[in-house]
């Protein structure tokens, strides 16, 4: 494999027929892209539909994968639970919510290929465009304050999708286990260096339910609380290991 792209799915049972069609056409085109479904836990029926669905097209291939997690322990435990089975020189991960077509995956992963060639590690992310002004306010009021906590300059942190190098892999060993990890991600990135590219991504309404992280008013409050307590707790513990160094 040359690409691996991670889905982290919890309670999707009615977008996955129609996220396994797109990424089955996704695999037809370019056959060097492996995509891995993780069943994060799932209590309705993603589990059961995800291998019905692959079932009907060419999972013995090996492009199309499932990781089932009999418990969800996080979003971000999702993911880094996919990205250990990834067998592709440039990993990433995507959301399960089909708000984007997934024909952008490919071309993420070329555009990071060349800046990688051209200017050494490289880290992509999404670009959200074209948004409604309360979710773009929103983007933008936690990527100011993301950025004057943590002193790095970070921008539409929950944007997808997230692709890079498995070499950067080790330095997610001390991630979190929930929404968290596309911050810690960044920035991480930022401190060890790393260049961040990002790529225009026209975002759509999901085709059914409600987004983990927040459509709505209520879900974005919690979402942007835990967020600011993560902020806020990393900083801290980056101030320990500095000091624990000096003494």
């Amino acid at each position: 494999m040359t690409y691996s792209i991670v889905l982290p799915c919890f309670n999707e049972q009615g977008t996955i027929p129609s996220l396994v069609r797109a990424f089955s056409e996704v695999v037809k085109e370019d056959p060097k892209i492996e995509v891995i479904f993780v069943n994060n836990g799932s209590t309705d029926g993603t589990g059961k539909i995800l291998l019905e669905q692959l079932a009907k097209i060419h999972r013995a291939s090996g492009l199309l994968k499932i990781v089932e997690l009999k418990v969800n322990k996080g979003y971000g435990f999702g993911i880094l639970q996919g990205l250990k089975v990834a067998r592709g020189s440039l990993i990433g991960w995507t959301h399960a919510d089909s708000q984007y077509d997934p024909s952008l995956v490919p071309l993420g992963f070329k555009a990071l290929a060349k800046e990688i060639n051209q200017n050494g590690p490289t880290l992509l992310k999404g670009r959200r465009i074209q948004r409604g002004p309360l979710d773009s306010l929103f983007t933008m009021g936690m990527s100011v304050l993301a950025s004057a906590v943590l002193k790095k300059q970070l921008w539409d942190i929950n944007a997808q999708p997230k692709m890079f190098h498995r070499q950067m892999l080790p330095l997610l060993r001390d991630a979190p286990h929930d929404f968290a990890l596309d911050c810690y991600l960044l920035y991480i990135a930022r401190i060890n260096g790393i260049n961040i590219i990002d790529m225009p991504v026209k975002y759509g309404r999901r085709l059914c339910d409600e987004a983990k992280g927040g459509d709505k008013l209520a879900l974005k409050w919690r979402l942007s609380i835990r967020t600011t307590k993560y902020l806020f707790a990393l900083k801290k513990s980056l101030k320990n290991k500095i000091n624990n160094a000096k003494t």
